[in-house]
């Protein structure tokens, strides 16, 4: 019985770590919808907006997103002259935040 406990408790983390990280790729999907932006931006984006996430959880979600083909990225000289990836959305990115609607 205690061993079925301690299971729901770790099962029920493992979802809510899951949403968390969900809801953060979908946030990041939606915020990349209008604009490129590199990664500082659109921390700072996502910051501007009152959004919580885990910082070493940023740049898995948005491997992920590329692995799963909703966005990509270029890369785009930079203000110093250094290369910077800018972020945007794939098509799949675009209509996958649209059915999210």
């Amino acid at each position: 019985m205690v061993k079925l406990i301690v299971a729901d408790k770790v099962n029920n983390r493992l979802n809510q770590q899951k949403m968390k990280n969900k809801n953060l790729a979908i946030i990041i999907l939606k915020a990349l919808e209008d604009h490129y932006l590199c990664a500082n931006e659109l921390i700072q984006k996502l910051k501007m907006n009152y959004v919580e996430f885990e910082k070493e959880k940023f740049f898995p979600t948005l491997s992920q997103l590329q692995l799963n083909n909703l966005l990509c990225y270029n890369w785009i000289k930079g203000d110093n002259g250094n290369p910077v990836k800018y972020y945007h959305l794939t098509r799949n990115g675009y209509q996958y935040i649209h059915q999210q609607n």
